[in-house]
């Protein structure tokens, strides 16, 4: 009964007209915050789809996956599309789901092997340096990025110029990145 008696004395002491103006005061805050946030949302997509490309994807593409800091991986064929933003099982190497924005249509078309041939004393191949294409100073020494024969441009690596400095050829080579 006491316990009646108080809940009753603290309902009389609070107006009903001020608890519905506070009740409708935090409404209208919910609403703003509620407008705010969906225009948030919306100015934040906009950012993110100024860069996002709209390639779109079918079973049989080939793809390379794009692995952030290492280069791309691949190619993968896609086997089917979940979504338009989702393929299945394109990496059967990785196991799992890849979302299309890391997906990066292949453009290199598929070579022939390059020959090269093995040195007889370490059983290791070798490849001949066909061009020199830039050349750059890392770790105050000199390094040339070098095309490879038979080997496509993409597959060009930077070598310390001490290790193809003693190639036969190494005078025409300079030679020829200086006419260039």
């Amino acid at each position: 009964m006491l316990f009646l008696e108080v809940s009753v004395q603290q309902e009389s002491s609070f107006p009903v007209a001020e608890f519905a103006k506070n009740f409708a005061d935090k409404r209208q805050i919910i609403k703003t915050a509620q407008a705010n946030l969906a225009r948030a949302q919306e100015k934040q997509k906009d950012y993110y789809d100024r860069k996002r490309s709209n390639v779109t994807f079918k079973a049989g593409d080939m793809v390379m996956l794009d692995a952030k800091n290492l280069k791309k991986i691949g190619p993968f064929e896609i086997e089917a599309m979940i979504n338009d933003d989702t393929p299945a099982s394109c990496t059967q190497a990785l196991n799992r789901l890849v979302e299309s924005f890391r997906l990066k249509p292949n453009k290199i078309q598929e070579s022939p092997d390059p020959e090269s041939r093995a040195d007889p004393e370490t059983g290791s191949e070798l490849h001949i340096v066909e061009a020199l294409v830039k050349k750059r100073v890392y770790n105050k020494q000199p390094e040339w990025l070098v095309k490879w024969h038979g080997l496509p441009e993409h597959e060009s690596t930077w070598e310390k110029e001490k290790n193809i400095r003693h190639d036969a050829h190494w005078r025409d080579l300079v030679q020829d990145f200086k006419i260039r």
